[in-house]
């Protein structure tokens, strides 16, 4: 009886250890860390911590990109959510191009809405990021999506600078409708 306790104490405190480890990896991009995390127990990749953050979040607001694509090769849900919303949203706030793109292509919902209302699409349109929009608008993000604010991807984009977003942005909302 003491023996088969004692190996449980041992193995809740393995993965806890081990699900601490892929946090730190994925906040410093340690891909390889990462790597014999996974190995070790599969599903330490999806763990969430104290703060309800997945690795992979962490990895996207830290614009880790090499552990970002370890994670999602391993298993890390593209569509794991957090009170600050998901993984594309991270990367987009973050404006980490390459992030969003991987997620993008792995199938990440595009249009979660995050604690403010506000979608991937959103967050690159506020960073002006040309490439970002273009890509999110041609994966179909959804320009009509209202934040908590009232605003949508479309409006935000028609108060910015940036020209080659503003038409952007209409044509594909002309092509919606």
């Amino acid at each position: 009886m003491y023996t088969k306790w004692l190996f449980l104490v041992l193995t809740m405190l393995t993965f806890h250890v081990s699900a601490q480890d892929i946090f730190e990896a994925s906040r410093t991009g340690d891909a390889k860390r990462i790597k014999e995390l996974a190995g070790q127990k599969s599903d330490t990749v999806n763990a969430v911590n104290d703060k309800g953050f997945t690795p992979l979040m962490i990895a996207c607001y830290r614009g880790q990109l090499k552990a970002a694509q370890m994670l999602v090769s391993k298993g890390a849900n593209v569509n794991g959510h957090s009170h600050e919303g998901s993984p594309l949203q991270a990367a987009c706030f973050q404006n980490e191009t390459a992030i969003a793109s991987l997620l993008i292509k792995k199938g990440a919902n595009l249009d979660v809405q995050g604690p403010d209302g506000n979608t991937a699409l959103m967050y690159a349109v506020l960073n002006q990021n040309e490439k970002l929009v273009k890509e999110l608008v041609k994966a179909g993000a959804n320009l009509q999506v209202k934040n908590l604010d009232g605003q949508t991807a479309h409006s935000l984009a028609m108060t910015m600078p940036n020209e080659t977003i503003r038409s952007l942005v209409e044509m594909s909302k002309k092509h919606s409708e």
